[in-house]
């Protein structure tokens, strides 16, 4: 699909969206905005860049419009040459139909939310849906700053703040997992689960020095068995937990359950969430990666809300600058996110969610830089 890529600037980003809507028509995309060089500021007044993008075709159809709208107020109607293969006989179009009821959920034009946004924030807006957050959070978000009284010179600041404040509404207070729990790791495919599931196993092991034991109930990934004997024999531990020794195991004995990926095959989801059921299982960690698309993420949210999960575990910090999906993923799976983590390097680099780090992240998409806050 060839796409069409411009930038336009003006003294505000209301304007620049002006000349996008006039030029490229409603179904531009919003791709980014930045601030101008301090030379054409100073040259144009222009203080902003915003950058759009519009599928050619129907940039083409507009154009297309136009001329035949000139054309008939000009007096000549303009009669519709078919494009070539919509023929079935010569001389006859074909009819064709569309479904204009038939519109993709979770897919809004950011130029749509911008319309109803002061000038003020729009750039904030903008910001945070670099950072892949939905348009809806954002929108909701950037009003809250403007309600928070922000001017010019501390709205980077306000901004700052009334983030934090809304990251640190959807992290989880310190977790603990019991003696004799069997906690849960789910999520999709790529998640990070069996990471995770080491990582944490560790951090019982070498921090609390509680027994434990891991289990991988996962017959979709190949070796998934031996990955998991492999962290047993790291972590000086029994071998993986077999179904069978569930019944007999020691009371304070925590089993760390690792489980094949959750997909969009509802009679698989349904045979899994049953296995669960059975094994008894009282915590449920979801894991989804931040490189994962959130709008991906949200279409798929009624099937992982199916997990009921206790508690959210962000993967892959450090492979994504986009962390607009840890606040997208509490809020529509309606659970706090109590870890996040890097790739699946080694068994470190599990840490507690930092709100000053993921706000200045959102806010700053842009910056590949990040630190994670240890866990202690």
């Amino acid at each position: 699909m060839a796409m069409i890529i411009k930038s336009y600037t003006a003294s505000t980003v209301a304007e620049a969206l002006k000349k996008i809507r006039e030029e490229l028509g409603g179904d531009a995309v919003v791709l980014s905005t930045k601030m101008c060089g301090e030379k054409e500021i100073s040259s144009t007044g222009h203080r902003f860049e915003v950058t759009a993008c519009i599928d050619q075709k129907a940039i083409s159809n507009k154009i297309s419009q136009k001329h035949a709208r000139e054309t008939e107020n000009n007096g000549i109607i303009a009669a519709e040459t078919p494009s070539a293969g919509l023929l079935d006989e010569p001389g006859e179009v074909k009819a064709r139909s569309m479904d204009l009821k038939a519109k993709p959920r979770n897919r809004h034009h950011a130029i749509d939310f911008l319309n109803d946004i002061d000038d003020l924030v729009q750039p904030i807006f903008l910001r945070l849906a670099d950072a892949d957050l939905p348009y809806e959070i954002a929108f909701r978000i950037t009003n809250r700053i403007l309600k928070c009284g922000a001017g010019e010179n501390d709205l980077e600041l306000v901004s700052y703040k009334v983030l934090q404040d809304e990251v640190r509404r959807l992290m989880a207070p310190q977790i603990k997992i019991p003696a004799g729990s069997r906690p849960a790791f789910v999520g999709p495919s790529g998640s990070g689960k069996t990471s995770t599931l080491g990582k944490i196993a560790a951090q019982i092991v070498t921090g609390f020095h509680q027994k434990i034991r891991l289990m991988s109930i996962d017959n979709m990934k190949i070796a998934a068995p031996d990955e998991i004997g492999i962290y047993s024999r790291i972590l000086n531990i029994p071998g993986p937990a077999h179904h069978d020794e569930l019944d007999d195991m020691d009371g304070d004995t925590i089993v760390l359950v690792d489980t094949p990926a959750i997909t969009h095959d509802s009679d698989h989801n349904k045979r899994l969430l049953k296995k669960i059921k059975a094994m008894g299982i009282d915590m449920v960690f979801f894991c989804f990666s931040t490189c994962s698309r959130t709008g991906d993420m949200i279409d798929a949210a009624d099937i992982f809300r199916a997990f009921q999960p206790h508690y959210l575990i962000a993967t892959h910090l450090d492979e994504s600058r986009r962390w607009g999906g840890i606040l997208a993923m509490a809020e529509y799976l309606n659970a706090p996110v109590a870890l996040v983590s890097d790739g699946p390097g080694g068994i470190g680099g599990l840490a507690v969610p930092d709100p000053a780090v993921i706000a200045k992240q959102l806010l700053n998409a842009q910056d590949d830089k990040h630190e994670l806050k240890s866990n202690k």
